[in-house]
Parts: structure tokens; C-alpha cells; sequence
């Protein structure tokens, strides 16, 4: 099924010990099925960081909260964690 997404996104970051940074952000979304003529809304957050933890070690977590608006369809909440390690300056394994 094919589907019209739009998302919009107010949000901020800042640095901290210039080695990780810190993010957030407002985010709302309109959804419509082509197979219909509804429109979905909803309203959420998303709050993330990244750094350097280490010589060795690179690391980024996310987290996205999605209020839907309309009635029979729940609240969504997702994330992300990922590492990298360097490889000889050439490549990242994670």
C-alpha cells in the first residue's frame, strides 16, 4: 500500500566537552493512505546523543516518541542504539 508522508521538525542541539552532542526536537506528522481519503496526525519528540567515548569507540542513542491524534490508533515509541570501532583509520565495524 502506498502512503503520503510529511513530517515536520523543530529541534536544537548543543555540544557538550566537545566530544558528544545532544539533541531534541519537536516533530509532527500528516499521513494519508492513498487508498483513502483519511488524514492521520500526530504530535511527538525525539531526544538523541552522540560522541566520542573513546579512541576506540564511537556511540549514538535515539529516541522518538509518536502521538497519534485520532482515535483508534495507539501511541508509537522507537529507538536506536549503535557503536562503531575504528579499524586502522581505513573503516568502521558497528
Amino acid at each position: 500500500s502506498s502512503i503520503r508522508r510529511q513530517r515536520i521538525t523543530y529541534g536544537a542541539e548543543t555540544m557538550l566537552d566537545d566530544r558528544f552532542r545532544l539533541r531534541g526536537a519537536l516533530v509532527r506528522w500528516r499521513e494519508a493512505p492513498y487508498t483513502t481519503n483519511e488524514v492521520f496526525r500526530a504530535r511527538g519528540f525525539t531526544v538523541g546523543a552522540d560522541g566520542v567515548f573513546a579512541n576506540w569507540l564511537t556511540a549514538s542513542a535515539e529516541y522518538t516518541h509518536k502521538d497519534d491524534l485520532g482515535p483508534g490508533i495507539g501511541d508509537v515509541d522507537t529507538g536506536a542504539l549503535q557503536a562503531w570501532v575504528p579499524f586502522r583509520d581505513a573503516v568502521r565495524v558497528g
